[in-house]
């Protein structure tokens, strides 16, 4: 007597998004499988940031009692290529879940050895003719 098990392995995980994006980071937040759960061992979460062609996916496996993750040391303006599936024991795998983020910008430093010349201020504003360009001068010296 031959007995066959046909192992389905666990569903698909849904609504795949963003929580929090910073100019270093992207946590995702996923809802787990709503069929197979019991044969859920963990889950396979894949991301690719593209700074490079050098670079390529990078695979972590996360519990399968987390339903978020932190992808951290980003560089601002990034995007990251995210793949997540569900694996059973048997090593069974869903179909993949696709998400692209892009980390935020930063707002840029401040201005630091600001200098202004003569030069500058002569191309922008013309000799002094009236009192009105008079005074527009006095108060740029000021300000």
């Amino acid at each position: 007597l031959f007995t066959s098990l046909l192992a389905t392995g666990p569903g698909d995980v849904s609504d795949v998004r963003t929580v929090d994006l910073t100019p270093e980071s992207v946590i995702i937040k996923w809802t787990a499988p709503a069929r197979g759960r019991e044969c859920l061992a963990y889950y396979r979460l894949r991301f690719e940031r593209k700074m490079g062609p050098e670079e390529g996916y990078r695979e972590v496996n996360v519990s399968a009692d987390e339903s978020q993750y932190l992808i951290a040391n980003l560089t601002c303006c990034t995007a990251v290529n995210i793949l997540l599936s569900s694996v059973s024991f048997v090593k069974t795998q869903s179909n993949i879940s696709y998400l692209q983020v892009a980390t935020r910008g930063s707002a840029p430093g401040e201005v630091e050895d600001l200098e202004v010349s003569l030069y500058l201020v002569r191309f922008v504003i013309s000799a002094p003719g009236e009192v009105e360009d008079l005074e527009l001068l006095e108060r740029l010296k000021i300000w």
